[in-house]
């Protein structure tokens, strides 16, 4: 179903105190035409050098933490690029919302089957754009192999550990005639 202009509307909210990030967002959207290409622009340039991943947690003290992620720091995990991107967008008038949830998973060969763990949660965005309704967009750059979260013999332990446990789990302390 196509939202309502409430509906709309609320996904246009911007916290006060992002004056600079909405003068950034209309740099980088400057003669974008649609709401896709203001989208596909933010995209391009949060997902480019300098912008880079990185799983360390930052205090902004008592700057707005996206506008030290932006100006400054330039490297953060995906929360900081999902919060970044719906908020550029939202000053460009583009509806957006943050989406969290799990990204990949890993097959568990051992126990064949998927296991998704708390390192596999992700933030991406979803846009309202016309025609086309609510699209999803992923702003954070690639990086997760490059910090050693790719797998590896001590991945494959783990997997087995973990198929033991869960067959422990349903055959053994769960059984029930």
């Amino acid at each position: 179903h196509a939202p309502d202009g409430a509906e709309l509307a609320r996904h246009l909210d911007v916290p006060p105190g992002h004056e600079r990030l909405a003068e950034l967002a209309r740099e980088w959207t400057r003669g974008a035409r649609t709401d896709r290409e203001r989208a596909e622009r933010i995209l391009s340039r949060l997902r480019s050098a300098p912008f880079s991943y990185s799983l360390e947690m930052r205090d902004p003290g008592d700057r707005p933490p996206l506008e030290r992620f932006l100006f400054e720091w330039r490297t953060g995990h995906c929360e900081y690029y999902a919060s970044a991107m719906a908020i550029l967008l939202r000053t460009v008038g583009v509806p957006s919302r943050n989406v969290t949830g799990f990204l990949g998973g890993r097959w568990n060969e051992f126990g064949r089957y998927y296991a998704v763990r708390s390192g596999d949660a992700h933030a991406w965005v979803e846009a309202y754009l016309p025609g086309e309704g609510w699209v999803a967009f992923d702003p954070t750059p690639a990086g997760r192999d490059e910090l050693g979260l790719g797998a590896s013999l001590l991945e494959d332990l783990r997997s087995l550990v973990d198929a033991a446990i869960v067959w422990w789990e349903l055959d053994v302390v769960s059984f029930d005639l």
